[in-house]
């Protein structure tokens, strides 16, 4: 026997995953290239390339997997919600 999930709670992951995908990560990206130097800084561990429409910046490692692991998260978290979702659904 397998266990329901709530209506609510699937709804919920979707939505968080829809913000973390569309939201979040692109909030994150435009503030870390606004803020990012052009030329590498080995001093503030901004030595990373990022070309972001044809501008050049360079991002530390813990930026780039913040905006790359909130975007696999709300993927993760989409796939997941679907799955429940069909689960929950009854046969046809």
């Amino acid at each position: 026997m397998r266990a329901k999930a709530s209506t609510g709670a699937v709804l919920l992951l979707l939505a968080v995953g829809v913000l973390l995908i569309f939201w979040v990560s692109p909030s994150l990206l435009a503030a870390y290239v606004a803020q990012a130097p052009r030329e590498p800084d080995a001093a503030g561990g901004a030595i990373h390339e990022f070309n972001q429409h044809g501008t050049i910046v360079f991002m530390s490692l813990r930026q780039l997997a913040l905006v790359h692991g909130c975007t696999a998260v709300g993927v993760i978290f989409l796939i997941f919600g679907g799955g429940l979702l069909r689960m929950g659904s009854k046969p046809v």
